[in-house]
């Protein structure tokens, strides 16, 4: 089974909590999430993007991860705008602590 998340490419990391199984539904809930924070933005998202142009507006992607990063940064409590999931690094990499 694939899993998804939501890399944010302006600060080199995933969004806590926005993971899934299904790519589509990522890709939706991270359009939602950047449309809603755009809205006290002097200029607010256009109404008429698509969620796949909204996420290249905001410099978003969604990438495939493993299992262990789809848990982690599905069960990470760390949020905030310019706050990503640590222990995860560039592009899905695990940092590994032995």
């Amino acid at each position: 089974m694939p899993y998804y998340a939501l890399f944010d490419e302006q600060v080199n990391g995933f969004k806590a909590g926005f993971a899934g199984t299904s790519k589509q539904s990522v890709i939706e809930d991270g359009a939602n999430r950047a449309y809603e924070l755009s809205q006290s933005d002097e200029e607010p998202c256009p109404d008429d993007l698509s969620s796949e142009e909204i996420l290249e507006q905001y410099d978003y992607t969604v990438l495939e991860v493993t299992k262990d990063e789809y848990d982690t940064i599905l069960n990470s409590n760390e949020d905030g705008l310019l706050t990503t999931v640590s222990g995860i690094n560039n592009r899905g990499v695990l940092n590994q602590t032995d």
